[in-house]
């Protein structure tokens, strides 16, 4: 609403101009717009259909309602709020779907996001941000599009039901936006929660191959308090835009994502569990020319000394020979050590280095060197 509404206004906003500053007359202008807003927006007022209004600071009359953008975005405010009230009206966040219509609910599971921060191989972890959604129907809360001019609405989570599905191989978990998430609700009564998490996983490490390793790190999805008859996952992998969405890091590149899962029974109930398998493979690089090259190198060194024949007259120390040569594997083989797990294997160095090149292009023999003769 503007300062002046009707022509018997005009006057007293003629003194309102002479007396006042231009921008006080545009405040008080704005404050009783919004005193007469919630009127305007809800169809209480009784104005006329048209209202001659001045304009003190432009000195002239207009014929009209004020633009109605910021009436219709209060209008937007009032309905979605009116909206939200009558969908949690009645409405028990405590009750599954299945107990309305006796049908099994399906949520549709997958994670478009996932980014490796940190592989730990001693501790056997991996440290993630990742982003998973889930999608699933709940009769109770379809609404009529048309009517609220709306076609979806985001409520709390912690007003809806929401399925109990987490992921069981997590050892720590942060929510990476705070505690609030919001659940999107479809007019059609589909709804889609989106949760993104910083996380560390446990993350099984095979190392005989290192550093040509190639690990696969899981992150498990399942709910022992929901057997799949009540409630059952659908996990599925969007093929056209995932590979934008996952990321590894300096050390790891992950190439591939795939699926499994895995049916479990406990008490005489039958329970899913869905596994989504991250494919790592490690830069080799690094531990080539920092272990693989130099190990090499020293062995070459260590046995040539060892067998070359000798001039009358000289001497070969041969015991002080393999003490450098045994020093000197075992500061470039702790590089490798802080690296790897204390399994039962042992990674064999070199060797999955010869296989990698093609058949034409391997040499007839090839020199490698184990962790394992060390312990010897």
């Amino acid at each position: 609403m503007m300062l002046g509404v009707t022509l018997l206004d005009r006057r007293r906003n003629s003194w309102l101009y002479e007396k006042l500053k231009l921008r006080e007359v545009r405040s008080e202008a704005v404050k009783r717009k919004w005193l007469f807003a919630k009127k305007i927006a809800t169809g209480e007022d009784t104005w006329a259909k048209k209202i001659v209004e001045w304009r003190p600071w432009e000195k002239t009359r207009g014929v009209g309602r004020p633009k109605p953008r910021w009436r219709d975005d209060l209008r937007a405010v009032l309905v979605v709020g009116d909206l939200v009230s009558t969908l949690l009206n009645g409405y028990d966040k405590r009750s599954s779907p299945y107990n309305i219509r006796q049908e099994t609910v399906i949520v549709n599971l997958t994670i478009p996001f996932m980014v490796l921060l940190a592989v730990k191989e001693n501790d056997r972890e991996a440290d993630w941000l990742y982003s998973y959604t889930m999608l699933w129907y709940d009769e109770r809360l379809r609404f009529n599009a048309t009517e609220y001019n709306q076609t979806s609405v985001f409520i709390p989570d912690n007003e809806l039901w929401v399925p109990p599905f987490f992921a069981y191989n997590t050892i720590e978990v942060k929510p990476a936006f705070g505690d609030f998430e919001a659940v999107e609700v479809n007019s059609n009564g589909l709804l889609q929660l989106r949760k993104t998490v910083y996380a560390s996983l446990v993350c099984e490490v095979d190392v005989p191959r290192f550093p040509f390793d190639t690990q696969y790190c899981v992150i498990a999805f399942s709910s022992p308090a929901v057997p799949i008859e009540h409630c059952d996952m659908a996990p599925f992998i969007d093929r056209t835009t995932y590979l934008g969405g996952i990321s590894g890091n300096s050390e790891f590149k992950y190439f591939n994502q795939t699926l499994a899962s895995n049916n479990y029974s406990i008490a005489g109930q039958n329970y899913r569990a869905v596994i989504f398998i991250a494919h790592l493979k490690r830069y080799p690089t690094y531990y080539i020319v920092m272990v693989v090259i130099p190990t090499f190198f020293i062995c070459v060194v260590t046995i040539t000394g060892a067998l070359v024949p000798l001039r009358q007259g000289e001497s070969n120390d041969i015991v002080g020979l393999g003490l450098g040569s045994i020093l000197a594997l075992i500061f470039m083989l702790s590089i490798v050590a802080d690296k790897l797990p204390k399994t039962p294997g042992l990674a064999w160095l070199g060797a999955e280095a010869r296989d990698q090149r093609r058949p034409a292009e391997r040499p007839k023999r090839s020199f490698s060197i184990s962790l394992a003769s060390l312990q010897k």
